[in-house]
């Protein structure tokens, strides 16, 4: 990639976010939230976000459940963008006007199916019958809409020309975001970036579109690299979602993405990055996951357990010293409680120092190797021990609760 195709994400802009937890997110195999759920999610999510992004709340055609709860989100959330799914046909678009109401800030997107197997397998028609029922849609959704995204699905495996002449005419037509999904994670970086840069370049008339959105799914493991890739190259929204739940192996992770940015503010300018309320980032996370029924991989991430917690003795030590030595941000930057020093078998004597210290117990170097070798030892028979156990340990050296020095002192 030459500068040139770079240049835009070194530039002072605005990133948006489509945040899809409660239409892809949802999606995911047998996730299923009630309407109170998606109620608290959509403002939990809204409190986190700023009124610059926009949150999906679902396909209001797919069941009257799903068309009540947007509206009741619609009824409580004001201040965000709110947007709703269909595909092409009026009914569907009926259907997003209608959950809407009167919501002062609603967005619809259509679904437009753009590559040769979709377009073939799924709708069974031409590729000028495809153009014709995409510009018809776009013009009844626009009667209703100010903003009309149009989602080119499977746009990693279209035909570039087709995209390219299929999103000129849909921006003649006043569609407000063109979206390229990698629909089923198949793309590398290196690709995602370049057909956003070959969109910025060859769609003689891209000036005329507000947002150029990049959604991607994880299946290769790619999604959240996919999609820092289309920002460098051209894309100013992103589809993501809590946890990174979603179809298949599911999407970009919002939370990762904004920490991204707050943490790689250089790379990734965004003019919104110090207006997100990242201490709430763990509470979003824990409401998705209890809601969601999936849980948290510990190694997840940013709102993973492990992300926080230091086993290792030379990292616990490092930790003790100086916290940015083995780590980028601590857990208080998202709003997280974790204890941070966990004993096992690689641990070091200023970690147990430490951990003896929160359990009350004062103990010097000497004394800590003494309770940290019976660990150890526990530690050839056992996965793992806990607090009570090395309490135990450290009764049984002869140490007991007392005043706690400072270890820092």
């Amino acid at each position: 990639m030459n500068s040139s195709t770079q240049s835009p994400a070194n530039q002072a802009r605005k990133i948006y976010l489509m945040e899809t937890t409660l239409r892809d997110g949802e999606q995911a195999p047998y996730v299923n939230f009630f309407a109170p759920e998606r109620l608290l999610i959509a403002k939990a999510l809204a409190d986190t976000l700023t009124e610059d992004d926009t949150l999906d709340v679902g396909f209001p055609a797919s069941s009257k459940a799903e068309f009540d709860s947007i509206a009741s989100i619609s009824r409580e959330v004001g201040h965000l963008h709110l947007l709703g799914l269909a595909r092409m046909v009026e009914r569907d678009i009926d259907a997003v006007r209608e959950s809407l109401g009167d919501h002062p800030r609603r967005r619809i997107a259509l679904i437009v199916p753009t590559s040769d197997s979709h377009r073939q397998f799924k709708l069974g028609i031409t590729q000028e019958e495809l153009v014709t029922r995409a510009v018809t849609s776009l013009r009844y959704a626009r009667r209703f809409f100010d903003y009309v995204e149009v989602g080119f699905e499977d746009a990693t495996r279209s035909r570039r020309e087709f995209i390219f002449e299929l999103a000129t005419r849909l921006i003649a037509e006043g569609a407000t975001c063109v979206c390229l999904p990698d629909t089923i994670g198949c793309a590398t970086p290196e690709e995602y970036g370049d057909l956003f840069a070959a969109m910025r370049s060859q769609v003689p008339n891209i000036g005329n579109l507000e947002y150029l959105e990049a959604h991607c799914h994880n299946d290769l493991g790619l999604a959240l690299a996919n999609c820092l890739a289309a920002l460098r190259n051209g894309a100013n929204m992103a589809g993501t979602a809590f946890n990174g739940i979603g179809e298949r192996a599911g999407n970009t992770s919002t939370e990762e993405l904004l920490m991204v940015m707050r943490t790689k503010p250089e790379a990734y300018p965004n003019v919104n990055t110090d207006r997100y309320a990242y201490h709430k980032i763990a509470e979003c996370s824990a409401l998705v996951e209890r809601c969601s029924g999936l849980k948290v991989q510990a190694h997840k991430a940013i709102v993973g357990a492990n992300c926080y917690r230091h086993e290792s003795g030379i990292h616990q030590d490092g930790l003790l010293k100086a916290p940015a030595l083995y780590q980028a941000f601590g857990p208080d930057v998202i709003g997280a409680t974790v204890e941070q020093i966990v004993i096992g078998k690689h641990s070091g004597v200023n970690g147990m120092r430490q951990c003896l210290q929160r359990l009350g117990i004062a103990a010097d170097a000497t004394q800590a190797a003494e309770v940290l070798r019976a660990v150890k030892e526990r530690l050839a028979t056992k996965r793992s021990v806990d607090d009570d156990e090395i309490l135990a340990l450290a009764h049984a050296s002869g140490l007991q609760a007392a005043a706690v020095p400072d270890m820092a002192a």
